[in-house]
């Protein structure tokens, strides 16, 4: 489970920094969402596909060093 809240602070913090650098540079919080949101739009499945394999392998990993660890407690 720690790598769960490891992969979950990296990811806050690059969403902060992102912020931060875009705020810095001038651009407002409704600008920077319609970015994030211009992104997402023209995105292909293929790069989903990806996107969602990449955000469920800490998930996965997590998943299995549990049972892992059940296992070899029986």
């Amino acid at each position: 489970m720690k790598i769960l809240l490891v992969y979950f602070l990296l990811g806050i913090l690059t969403a902060s920094m992102i912020l931060a650098v875009d705020l810095v540079a001038g651009m407002d919080l409704a600008m920077e969402y319609n970015t994030i949101h211009a992104i997402f739009v023209t995105t292909t499945i293929q790069e989903y596909i990806y996107m969602i394999v990449f955000l469920s392998l800490p998930f996965v990993i997590a998943i299995q060093s549990f049972l892992k660890k059940r296992r070899e407690a029986k």
